[in-house]
């Protein structure tokens, strides 16, 4: 068991850091992604996208993040890795929470058009970014 937990980590180290580059993700209104999604509010900013594409992202991502949510509280712990797993966890739930915080932000915006809320999306979102950057270079 250990050794798939060593195996799995070593995994999700590569895979974070071949997908880290966010800032140039490329939009896809079908498959809304939270990679995609500081470009979106980037181009949200600029008035390069229409409503549409932030409420397909907003309720895409909504129920993603929901998703992660749960399955990350479904998750059993191997034995012996309980104090590792307790940081990791309390870790990747205050960046669900910025992740909820920037949703929050966004749909706030669709409501009532105020751009100072995507200019806080933005700010979190971008903080979250750099604090995944951080833990891929900490890792590697």
């Amino acid at each position: 068991m250990a050794d798939a937990f060593q195996l799995s980590s070593d995994y999700l180290s590569e895979s974070m850091a071949d997908s880290s580059n966010f800032e140039n993700t490329p939009v896809d209104t079908a498959n809304p992604g939270f990679a995609s999604l500081l470009t979106v509010l980037r181009q949200a900013k600029a008035g390069q996208v229409d409503k549409p594409t932030l409420e397909a992202y907003f309720n895409g991502l909504a129920l993603h993040l929901e998703d992660v949510r749960q399955r990350m509280e479904s998750i059993a712990i191997p034995e012996g890795f309980e104090e590792q797993a307790e940081q990791a966890f309390a870790a990747t739930f205050v960046i669900l929470d910025q992740m909820q915080g920037t949703l929050d932000c966004l749909g706030e915006y669709l409501y009532n058009q105020d751009e100072s809320l995507l200019d806080e999306a933005i700010a979190i979102l971008g903080g979250v970014h750099q604090q995944m950057r951080d833990a891929v270079s900490q890792i590697g």
